[in-house]
């Protein structure tokens, strides 16, 4: 899932486990075309972006579809 605007920050450090959604097209094109804005400011001063990529978030329900799968669970954020 894809959380919405207000939470992208969380979705990122991997601390939301749902969001009411669906997620428009729209906000999804807007979070791409603002990525490819910021990779072409970056190498307009010569910069090396490094991307980030596949955190390792898997939603809890993953344990259901893949029962024999290695998930380990991360402690509690914030307390």
């Amino acid at each position: 899932f894809f959380a919405g605007p207000g939470f992208y920050a969380w979705q990122r450090m991997g601390n939301i486990q749902g969001w009411g959604g669906p997620l428009r097209e729209s906000e999804i094109m807007g979070q791409y075309n603002l990525q490819l804005q910021i990779l072409a400011r970056m190498n307009s001063f010569e910069m090396t972006p490094a991307l980030t990529c596949f955190s390792g978030h898997v939603p809890k329900s993953i344990e259901q579809l893949y029962p024999s799968a290695n998930v380990i669970k991360s402690k509690d954020w914030g307390g």
